[in-house]
């Protein structure tokens, strides 16, 4: 028995199938072993969104502070109490204030009569806390990753704002102002990663220990899962 000869397809059409031969399907096929790409993934450089926030938000609370103390003398320029001074000047003196908002001191006026100021303005800490706070949520790390590197990059820009840019007077007080930046910008960051983090309130904690107490194991147990990252 003789076969017919194959009638070739005319272009733009495909090969009609023969009867009873089963459609090609295509298969997709994922690796095993592939490694997942998310937000939290590995090869995430979490610590650098959580440094890069800290930065921002020091950046943030600093602009909010020595800008509108350079338009004010930019306002009053005209004054003789400003002879002599320059917007620089007017602006290291903002950073002062900015340091003092953080728990430094401040030197006003000069010579015998100078006068140091140690009652720090909530309004400069509460700035900072908010900015940390926000630019936390909007970062893309989460967890320990934005508490502590975000608290570290508010650090640096503190350091290098009050050893660089304040006054000799402001420069004597940056340490103690550091110490205060540290403390608001793990607040403020802590915080922002509250939600996302799983750190869960206290009312979770009970709960998880009273199921841990009802499955027979120790309520610690618990409390160390509740509050993991």
């Amino acid at each position: 028995m003789t076969k017919s000869p194959a009638i070739a397809a005319p272009p733009g059409r495909a090969a009609a199938r023969p009867a009873g031969a089963q459609p090609h399907r295509r298969v997709i096929t994922q690796e095993t072993g592939a490694r997942p790409r998310g937000r939290t993934g590995p090869g995430r450089r979490l610590w650098a969104f959580g440094f890069m926030a800290g930065v921002q938000a020091a950046l943030l609370s600093f602009v909010c502070v020595v800008v509108p103390a350079v338009a004010a003398f930019t306002a009053t320029s005209a004054a003789s109490v400003n002879d002599g001074l320059s917007w620089l000047d007017a602006a290291r003196r903002g950073t002062d204030l900015w340091l003092l908002g953080h728990w430094g001191t401040m030197t006003v006026g000069s010579g015998a009569g100078a006068a140091t100021v140690t009652l720090a303005p909530l309004g400069v800490a509460l700035v900072s806390l908010l900015a940390s706070r926000f630019l936390g949520r909007v970062s893309q790390a989460s967890g320990w990753w934005l508490a502590g590197f975000g608290t570290l990059g508010f650090a640096v820009v503190t350091a290098l704002v009050g050893f660089v840019v304040a006054t000799p007077d402001g420069r004597t007080t940056a340490p103690a102002a550091l110490v205060g930046a540290v403390v608001v910008a793990f607040l403020g960051n802590a915080w922002a990663a509250w939600p996302s983090s799983g750190w869960h309130g206290a009312q979770d904690l009970a709960a998880r220990a009273r199921k841990a107490s009802d499955a027979g194991r120790p309520a610690w147990a618990a409390a160390s899962r509740a509050v993991r990252v």
